[in-house]
């Protein structure tokens, strides 16, 4: 797929709705979730952005398991091959964006104002 070209794909599992839509170098994907708990998983391409737009989430992370709790209008970077797991206590809507470059430091709370314009937009 060339760089401009956009491919998007939509599914539906349960009471999870996801987005997926790649194209220009990067890869995003819309989630809108009921209450639920991920096992931990492992990005190996990317860091991964997440960015919650309603809702809460409860972010775990790393070889220690940190805990981090994101509300609406905040992000965090989990860096390339750190495991982590996701747990939505309630309805949330919520976007990861997979980021060649992890641009703020792991397990820092992020506000939406300080995300790069393409992220919050």
């Amino acid at each position: 797929m060339a760089s401009s070209q956009m491919a998007i794909l939509s599914t539906t599992r349960g009471a999870s709705a996801l987005r997926w839509t790649m194209g220009g170098g990067l890869s995003t994907r819309a989630y809108t979730e009921q209450a639920r708990s991920a096992s931990f998983c492992v990005s190996t391409r990317s860091a991964e952005l997440t960015y919650v737009l309603e809702g809460e989430l409860h972010l775990e992370f790393g070889p220690a398991k940190q805990h981090l709790r994101l509300c609406a209008d905040e992000a965090c970077v989990v860096s390339r091959r750190t495991p982590h797991r996701i747990t939505v206590p309630a309805a949330a809507r919520y976007l990861v964006v997979d980021l060649p470059v992890a641009p703020y430091a792991e397990g820092e709370v992020i506000p939406m104002h300080s995300l790069p314009r393409f992220i919050s937009k």
